[in-house]
């Protein structure tokens, strides 16, 4: 099916929080409806939630990554094991087998579990924010599932940005991650650093400064939702290449 026939065709986005990858599907994909399903910072619960088969094109997840993340043991040595959400894994597979999309589209940790989905190929593919000329780095992971195993080919920048900032966190503290001489990734809090406002983390996340002005959240519920959204490069660079693979013949 090429692109042309998805006009008018809706998208589920699922795991929203502010649908930072909502937002750059939607510029990418003008001729689309996003639909936002629910999500936990506005009262709304996935267990609960059951999709028709066959009305959704196209479906994105960008469920909770704290159950897979590196940094997991900082969160609950930090805020205490309640802090750590819940592996939602289950239930991302649940809402695809439901739903049947043509393609849908995955993004979480580098570390979480693949996915399964009966009747489709799912190709995995990393991404780094710096890879598409950004100066945050960010390491993330996406699932493409469609019937016929289409290849998501995404496009990189030519050359890094000179600049390069660590990734947005939710505490607004800068974190270092690097390869320990065993193999193993070590995460440390770079001490004596002020921290983030949330409009800085929305600047490098490649969003309006003012984007979250006049929501109802504190300041440490901005950061939050910033650090659990997709850079808008990132975001844009997936639609892209999801538009190409559903245009291939």
């Amino acid at each position: 099916m090429s692109f042309s026939g998805g006009k008018g065709k809706l998208i589920l986005s699922c795991f929203p929080g502010i649908d930072l990858l909502g937002r750059a599907f939607a510029e990418e994909m003008p001729e689309v409806c996003i639909v936002r399903g629910p999500d936990l910072i506005f009262g709304g619960d996935h267990k609960r939630f059951h999709v028709p088969a066959g009305v959704f094109w196209g479906l994105i997840a960008g469920d909770p990554c704290q159950a897979h993340g590196k940094l997991k043991h900082m969160i609950i040595a930090t805020h205490g094991l309640k802090a750590l959400a819940e592996d939602m894994t289950h239930e991302v597979e649940r809402i695809i087998n439901e739903a049947q999309p043509e393609w849908f589209i995955r993004e979480n940790s580098p570390f979480a579990y693949d996915l399964i989905a009966e009747g489709y190929i799912i190709k995995r593919v990393s991404l780094d924010n710096r890879w598409l000329g950004e100066r945050q780095q960010r390491k993330r992971c996406f699932w493409f599932g469609t019937r016929n195993g289409r290849k998501l080919s995404i496009e990189v920048a030519a050359l890094e940005a000179f600049d390069r900032e660590q990734a947005v966190t939710s505490s607004g503290q800068r974190v270092s991650i690097r390869m320990g001489g065993n193999g193993k990734i070590k995460s440390t809090w770079q001490e004596g650093q002020r921290r983030r406002r949330s409009e800085d983390s929305l600047e490098l996340q490649g969003f309006p400064r003012d984007l979250l002005a006049d929501a109802p959240f504190t300041e440490q519920g901005k950061r939050e939702v910033i650090a659990n959204g997709v850079p808008r490069a990132m975001g844009r660079a997936i639609a892209r290449a999801v538009r190409r693979a559903m245009e291939a013949q």
